[in-house]
């Protein structure tokens, strides 16, 4: 998950036998050549987000969501905090795949040991890039993308993409719809899509059955030991992708009051993670904080991806400097059973969690 997790801990996870994963939205291409160099041959996937460009108007402050968030601003000293977010605004740069990152990873592939796993989220890049993607690949390059639909997923089959991810509604971060749902509009910003949209344990068998015995399926979303990574081989699915579990290990760069966050909700009893879009400006699978609860998880009126971060980033460095995650991104799956732990600073290793999962493949 983006924010949660650099090359320490992919290199970490490759280094068990495993494929680790990257986070490179918004990474430069300078940035991710210096990565492709430094870690060339690793069992790495490096991962890229698909949206489409915000509209122009949305690079202006919005008076309405202001208002909206105007007495958080008042309670946390924010002075000024329209003079804030119109300079982060303008600072902002494109988190969306790129010519100059394909690019590189073209480039890469001269000195890059076996295939370069590269994959998508938001569905795939623009047909002229993706064309380009298609002509390198196999075996120079393995694509992986992000399904959470069986009509997704016969999507990206058709369009031949080589390892299909079925991310169900259990899965933490951010979730990858692409095309729409009845009533949704398949942009990500309404509830109606995400309403909709299956468990990992539902979609799995059902994804397999529409691309038959030879598709390469990954199960994501509520995996976090042997027993579900079992039972989602058993369904259907090749291998897994865990996400949530990793956040509390050394080698995550996940805040400490996530971290804390994790730990107390692990603990609880009640249901603690739901799916907003004021934090983002899409939909993603977080836990509940007093943002989400007071002005409600999903709104149609929230700015888009990713324009609602910069509304946010005073308000949210002025309450982690104070031990709280008010306005934070607490990217987290429903299964939070591999998060518990008595203390805030978790020993756990990655490796620590690649052998409790890998003993499922063991066994199937």
């Amino acid at each position: 998950m983006l924010g949660c997790v650099d090359m320490r801990l992919a290199s970490a996870v490759a280094r068990t036998g495993a494929i680790g994963g990257m986070p490179c939205s918004g990474m430069s291409a300078e940035r991710l050549r210096c990565l492709l160099r430094e870690h060339a041959g690793e069992a790495v996937c490096f991962n890229f987000f698909c949206h489409e460009p915000p509209p122009p108007e949305s690079a202006s402050v919005s008076p309405a969501w202001m208002a909206e968030l105007g007495g958080y601003f008042a309670e946390e000293g924010i002075a000024d905090p329209a003079a804030g977010v119109r300079r982060r605004l303008e600072a902002q740069v494109s988190t969306a795949f790129s010519v100059a990152q394909l690019e590189v990873l073209l480039e890469a592939r001269s000195w890059w040991t076996g295939p370069l796993l590269v994959s998508f989220h938001f569905g795939l890049p623009p047909e002229p890039l993706w064309r380009r993607v298609r002509a390198a690949a196999d075996p120079a390059l393995c694509v992986c993308c992000s399904a959470t639909t069986v009509a997704e997923a016969v999507y990206l089959r058709d369009r031949g993409v080589d390892v299909v991810v079925c991310q169900g509604a259990e899965a933490g971060g951010h979730r990858g719809l692409f095309l729409a749902t009845s009533g949704g509009s398949g942009s990500g910003s309404g509830s109606s899509d995400v309403e909709l949209q299956l468990g990992t344990f539902a979609l799995v068998p059902q994804v397999r059955a529409a691309l038959g015995p030879s598709a390469c399926l990954v199960a994501a979303g509520g995996i976090v030991d042997a027993a579900t990574a079992r039972a989602a081989l058993v369904l259907g699915a090749d291998a897994v992708q865990v996400g949530t579990s990793f956040l509390r290990t050394v080698e995550a760069t996940t805040s400490p009051v996530h971290r804390r966050a994790l730990a107390d909700a692990a603990r609880s009893q009640a249901p603690v993670s739901c799916i907003t879009n004021i934090l983002s400006g899409r939909p993603a699978r977080g836990l509940r904080n007093r943002l989400m609860a007071e002005l409600g998880a999903m709104r149609g009126d929230a700015p888009p991806y990713p324009r609602c971060q910069p509304y946010l980033a005073e308000l949210r460095e002025a309450a982690e400097a104070a031990g709280r995650g008010d306005y934070s991104q607490l990217w987290a799956g429903q299964n939070l059973s591999g998060c518990a732990g008595d203390d805030d600073d978790n020993a756990t290793t990655a490796a620590d969690k690649v052998r409790e999962i890998a003993a499922a493949f063991r066994v199937v």
